[in-house]
């Protein structure tokens, strides 16, 4: 799944991601004239598998809006 949050740099999303101990990839990943003709730098990614649980999905929910705020403050405060 790839995505990005609003006025947010994936690499910032990124880290602010694995500060929830959630990994997600950010970049092109290897398609860039996609990613560029959509308008963006880079989009962030995280990988499913059949071993995911619901559980799983609530909490990367829930993270990916921790990092939501967590950028918020982070541009703020000038520090990304």
């Amino acid at each position: 799944v790839s995505f990005n949050v609003r006025g947010t740099s994936a690499l910032d999303v990124g880290e602010a991601l694995s500060r929830s101990n959630v990994a997600v990839r950010a970049g092109a990943h290897c398609a860039e004239p996609l990613v560029r003709h959509l308008g963006q730098r880079a989009v962030c990614r995280a990988s499913l598998a059949l071993y995911n649980t619901e559980d799983d999905v609530d909490r990367f929910l829930e993270a990916v809006e921790a990092a939501k705020r967590t950028v918020a403050f982070m541009i703020m405060a000038g520090i990304h």
